[in-house]
């Protein structure tokens, strides 16, 4: 059975109910991205499709895949934020908790 999320190397994305060449997908809105693990894939025709990489496994390297495309300065192809140098990590100790 096919998966219900894939990605081809020409950047199509396959998605339960449909296919979207990599020229229909306008943008990727990432907004929510950091807090829900949710992304909204944005349409030339303005439709707006969200992908929540909390129910399905490894949507976040498709999601990653989308964004590192089309904001390269701002997320890697595993759907991470780059981190500027001017910017450190934040330091994490053992006794905090991290937020998700």
């Amino acid at each position: 059975a096919p998966k219900a999320y894939s990605i081809d190397p020409d950047g199509t994305v396959h998605l339960p109910h449909e296919t979207l060449a990599s020229a229909d997908i306008q943008d990727i809105d990432m907004d929510r991205w950091m807090a829900k693990s949710t992304a909204e894939l944005v349409t030339t025709d303005g439709r707006r499709i969200k992908l929540d990489a909390f129910i399905f496994k490894n949507l976040h390297l498709i999601i990653g895949s989308i964004a590192s495309r089309l904001h390269p300065d701002a997320w890697t192809s595993e759907a991470k934020p780059f981190k500027s140098d001017a910017e450190p990590e934040p330091e994490v100790h053992a006794d905090g908790e991290e937020e998700k």
